[in-house]
């Protein structure tokens, strides 16, 4: 494992925990705050990949990225009052 493959799991996990922070502040659902979660973690690299042209995209190749969405998902919703505070 290269140092800028763990700086991009380490950017999807906190970009995942971003979302779903972003999504219980504004009062969504459990199922809403997911795909938002998801969505802002996996998002940017996925429309960066599409245009420069690299399909499949980089978290399709590799099921670490959904593995680390879905960790972030539950340590979020954990540890959440531990997080709020850095946001502000």
């Amino acid at each position: 494992m290269t140092f800028l493959y763990f700086l991009e799991l380490f950017g999807t996990f906190v970009f995942a925990i971003s979302g779903i922070l972003t999504a219980t502040d504004k009062k969504f659902d459990v199922v809403g705050a997911l795909i938002i979660g998801i969505v802002t973690s996996i998002g940017g690299g996925t429309l960066r990949d599409i245009l420069i042209g690299s399909t499949p995209v980089s978290w399709m190749l590799d099921a670490n990225f959904l593995y680390i969405i879905f960790i972030a998902i539950l340590v979020c919703f954990f540890f959440s009052k531990y997080f709020k505070h850095w946001r502000k």
